[in-house]
């Protein structure tokens, strides 16, 4: 696979108008210059002169966390189970080194209590970009547990740590990097609009402090219509939380949400913005790439999964005008 670029690989469009329209009730993303078309985020953390209250990385993994329960808190495994472990990806090498462990760090608004950390999945799609869900970037205030979020957290992360390719069963930690800034469409940011209209573009990018997919190998674009899920399997590959088990049955807190699992299955229906599925998943999921592949030792991402309901779950469908703004956010990041 060529490393030094993105291939876009076009199969089908949807039926899309030929300019992206204003942000307003057809909730479409803005044409205006690309520069007023996202959100950069990524909170400076002020205090750098006063040491915060952070769990360490020890307490982190063998006390109880608090998993982001905002956007999947009905997620579970639907059905059969059916992932299975990646263990020691970076030795399998490309595409499971591609997909990453998020660590994810919102800064405590009182004073003397600790910041929290969420955990998520990302997939490396340039050199320095990384895919994942927008709620992973910028909490909303559509729920409850949102509100509360924002009460005791700041809506943005000040720090972000990728992980591609981790799996702590096999004490595997190949590489690691850090977000540098993230890129949001503003249809997210915007608070003004209903969750049902945010939805549609739960989704954003993180620039890393340095190219390490050159080196994991890194997913481009693809732009499927409803035949290409009737006839192809896709694929959710991430980091869930209640994963590996214990011989007892319990979840392994020391390596939950830093296990890589996979699972695939055909999706059952589509809308223009969404993809739905009965394919496994869970609260860490959030960020996996919803992709396809190889077809000529190429991969392809499709989709970003976000959301876990009872019946079924779901990704965002990342058609033509998301992905030409993705490849503008890395053309301007470049």
């Amino acid at each position: 696979m060529k490393l030094s670029k993105i291939y876009f690989f076009i199969i089908a469009l949807f039926s899309l108008s030929p300019s992206l329209q204003a942000m307003d009730s057809d909730e479409k993303l803005k044409s205006t210059h690309i520069k007023k078309r996202k959100i950069e985020i990524l909170e400076k953390n002020n205090s750098s002169k006063k040491k915060r209250k952070i769990l360490s990385y020890k307490q982190r993994r063998l006390t109880e966390i608090n998993f982001r329960k905002a956007k999947e808190a009905k997620e579970n495994s639907i059905g059969i189970d059916s992932r299975e472990a990646v263990h020691n990806p970076t030795c399998l090498k490309f595409p499971w080194s591609a997909h990453g462990h998020m660590e994810i760090f919102f800064k405590s608004l009182k004073k003397g209590e600790y910041d929290k950390v969420y955990y998520g999945s990302g997939t490396m799609i340039g050199s320095k970009f990384v895919i994942t869900a927008g709620h992973n970037l910028f909490v909303r205030d559509d729920t409850s547990d949102d509100r509360k979020h924002r009460n005791k957290f700041s809506p943005t992360p000040y720090k972000i740590i990728f992980y591609p390719g981790i799996d702590l069963y096999e004490n595997s930690i190949k590489w690691v990097a850090k977000a540098e800034k993230a890129l949001l469409p503003l249809t997210w940011h915007n608070l003004d609009l209903s969750a049902q209209q945010a939805n549609k573009d739960d989704f954003g990018i993180l620039v890393l402090d340095t190219e390490i997919g050159n080196e994991t190998g890194f997913y481009a674009g693809l732009v499927p219509n409803e035949k290409f899920f009737e006839e192809t399997d896709i694929h959710i590959t991430g980091y869930p939380v209640d994963l590996p088990k214990k011989e007892n049955g319990n979840v392994n807190t020391r390596l939950a949400g830093q296990v890589m699992y996979t699972a695939s299955g055909k999706s059952h229906r589509q809308d223009p913005a969404h993809i739905y599925y009965k394919i496994s998943t869970f609260k860490g999921n959030s960020g996996s790439a919803t992709w396809w592949g190889p077809l000529k030792d190429e991969y392809y991402y499709v989709g970003i999964h976000t959301t876990g309901m009872t019946s079924e779950n779901r990704a965002v469908l990342l058609n033509q005008e998301k992905i030409d703004l993705i490849t503008q956010w890395m053309q301007d990041e470049s």
